[in-house]
């Protein structure tokens, strides 16, 4: 099969945050991005990385848990991470992400990354190596906001004791790509699918039409891997366009994104097709390779802190269904003004004290 690809010696990320140039992302013939993501120096300071302003939130208190590079953040506190924590942080959950690549030997990730059972789906000459590719950064920035660990340097993710299944469905090149991006993403999902210990499934591949329920073929992968156990969860893409619930339906949670003050992000998708949102701009993550960081965002952003909190969700209450799961999230979620075409905003410290009060334990 021939993969056409467009390469471009310069972009400007569709969120209007992020200008690269020089050595830029390649898209394919369909449009596809998989995230948006630029780096940061650690003696940098970035004016797109935004802190709080109120010099008394830098300093971290007794009580105050977190990475240096996580306290201080400013999505840190408006997602009550601390009162998070007290209840759980995804110990004995196990996520899967269909990505386009990582940094397997970033520190961060060493000691939660599930690495004997990593795969590529999409080069069958090299079925393991999940390193390579045009966008290694972005399943390790995405890795990093689910589950870098708690170690006292660096980052850590909202669900640092959960582990998680590195899964690249797509490299993003066609010397390495033998699959088209429907074909790869769906030997990815019904990989994770056949794993009976893997609870969450994030879906990270974005289409031009809309979320991956735009696909029939992707939609079919996905209602059967919501049947046989997991939850499903994918972003709602960053083309900024409205999108309709699909015919049939798959059982994902489909995330979009909103600002630091709330509002929908100018490049998430958006309608009765997206089930929630959360923050998706300006995201400090580690991306790699040896260590590197950066600001992290679009609806693969979002859909990470979705992931970490249903692992912790499940911690709390690990009889739930996924659809349960799902319900909770969407139940709990706040009605903003700003996510008003996107179900609602991510309410975590709600969404888990009410799973707590459904576990009989």
């Amino acid at each position: 099969m021939q993969l056409k690809y467009l390469n471009s010696l310069a972009f400007l990320s569709l969120s209007g945050l992020l200008v690269a140039a020089g050595s830029a992302p390649n898209r394919d013939s369909a449009g596809h991005l998989p995230g948006l993501l630029t780096p940061v120096e650690d003696n940098e300071e970035s004016s797109d990385l935004e802190w709080d302003k109120d010099p008394h939130q830098h300093q971290a208190s007794p009580l105050t848990i977190g990475d240096p590079d996580v306290v201080g953040q400013w999505w840190h506190r408006k997602l009550e991470l601390n009162a998070v924590w007290s209840f759980g942080s995804g110990k004995g959950t196990m996520i899967a992400d269909c990505d386009a690549g990582y940094y397997i030997d970033e520190q961060e990730l060493q000691s939660n990354l599930l690495t004997k059972i990593r795969q590529d789906l999409a080069d069958q000459d090299a079925p393991r190596a999940v390193n390579d590719g045009s966008y290694p950064s972005h399943g390790t920035a995405v890795a990093s906001l689910m589950v870098a660990a708690l170690d006292g340097q660096g980052t850590n993710g909202i669900a640092f004791n959960a582990k998680l299944v590195p899964l690249q469905n797509y490299n993003y090149d066609s010397s390495l790509d033998d699959l088209d991006i429907i074909e790869a993403t769906t030997r990815c999902i019904m990989t994770a699918a056949t794993n009976p210990e893997i609870d969450i499934l994030v879906v990270q591949t974005q289409l031009p039409e809309g979320s991956l329920e735009s696909d029939r073929e992707l939609r079919n992968a996905m209602r059967l891997a919501t049947l046989a156990g997991l939850l499903v969860i994918i972003p709602a893409g960053n083309s900024a366009r409205e999108i309709d619930e699909p015919q049939v339906a798959t059982g994902a949670l489909v995330v979009g994104a909103i600002n630091r003050q709330g509002d929908r992000s100018i490049f998430s998708n958006y309608g009765p097709g997206v089930d929630l949102a959360t923050y998706g701009e300006n995201l400090k993550t580690i991306f790699g390779p040896d260590g590197r960081s950066g600001v992290f965002g679009g609806t693969a952003a979002a859909a990470a802190i979705v992931a970490a909190t249903a692992a912790i969700i499940y911690e709390v209450n690990p009889q739930l269904t996924p659809g349960e799961v799902k319900r909770i999230l969407k139940l709990t979620s706040d009605q903003t003004s700003g996510t008003a075409d996107m179900g609602g905003a991510l309410n975590i410290l709600k969404a888990i004290r009410v799973a707590k009060e459904r576990n009989p334990n």
